[in-house]
């Protein structure tokens, strides 16, 4: 409670969540309500007075007693503060694995507007895949027109209306050049091969190799960093085929699955992050799950979408 008084008189009040404090009045999200109205602010100032005169000063015996208080609980302070610590990995992957399911139905709203062109313009490639090479078009290209861009994120009407076309400036600016997008339909068949259900337990170093680099966040870790040769040095393979037979085909919700191969100590793989977590599950089963990578994110970002 905050009374601004005039002349011994108040004239002005606030209640809320606001502490007299740095954060309180700067830097923190708070709550609080303005009062101006004389007989609320009479009923404030009389409500201050009972508080204020039934205070006591604060005196030294104050301050010990908060000192041996304090004492008796850093040790049970100490152990929450590790207990937090260890739980923050899990509370983390879980709420990535949340931002996954947000992406989806972001992701199914260009689907619903662009299905139709790409399957006229790419009829064996999956949907989600086209789309996934959509986001390296709208990151690189689209983004250089700052004003159009401006404009889509700030009006989803808009948005919604010119996501055709866009995408079929997308169509024609692939096909002109290295036409990646109809290659994503042989790299996906060739994941479901070696990691189909029957497959995947006969995974072999060198495929695991592969798995890693057939991803787009894995390819550029194995290209600069030799992250491919780490990754199946330092996982064991039993451990590799069992942790990727639980992300694509274990029947756990698809959060479970998710966090679980970022911070379950029984599916985590070392070098394996969250990117290619994400884009393996769209790669293995495209007609069910789209790829998600930093490119994705910032796609959807450019056209104004939120998921997180």
């Amino acid at each position: 409670l905050y009374l601004f008084l005039k002349e011994g008189r108040p004239i002005g009040g606030v209640v809320g969540s606001s502490n007299f404090t740095g954060g309180g009045l700067e830097r923190n999200i708070e709550t609080n309500i303005l009062i101006n109205a004389r007989v609320e602010l009479q009923a404030l100032s009389d409500h201050f007075e009972v508080i204020w005169k039934g205070a006591d000063g604060l005196k030294p015996e104050h301050i010990d007693w908060y000192e041996n208080y304090l004492e008796r609980t850093r040790i049970e302070r100490s152990k929450l503060k590790k207990a937090l610590e260890d739980l923050s990995p899990e509370v983390g992957s879980v709420t990535e694995a949340y931002h996954y399911l947000n992406f989806k139905r972001r992701v199914d709203e260009v689907r619903t507007a662009v299905e139709h062109i790409s399957l006229e313009e790419w009829p064996d490639v999956p949907v989600y895949l086209a789309i996934d090479h959509f986001w390296h078009w709208v990151v690189r290209v689209l983004a250089k027109d700052e004003g159009r861009i401006a404009r889509i994120r700030a009006n989803p009407d808009y948005r919604k209306e010119t996501l055709p076309p866009l995408f079929q400036e997308y169509a024609k600016w692939d096909k002109a050049g290295a036409n990646h997008t109809a290659q994503r339909a042989q790299r996906s068949l060739r994941l479901r091969k070696i990691l189909g259900r029957s497959a995947i337990h006969l995974l072999s170093k060198d495929e695991a190799k592969e798995v890693f680099k057939a991803t787009n966040a894995g390819a550029g870790l194995a290209r600069r960093f030799n992250l491919d040769e780490k990754f199946v040095r330092d996982n064991e393979l039993h451990r590799i085929r069992t942790s990727f037979n639980y992300l694509l085909w274990s029947s756990d919700n698809i959060v479970k699955r998710i966090s679980s191969l970022l911070a379950n100590d029984n599916y985590r793989l070392k070098h394996f992050a969250f990117a290619q977590v994400q884009e393996l599950i769209g790669w293995v089963q495209p007609e069910k799950w789209p790829p998600r990578n930093r490119k994705a994110d910032k796609g959807l970002i450019q056209l104004g979408y939120t998921f997180k």
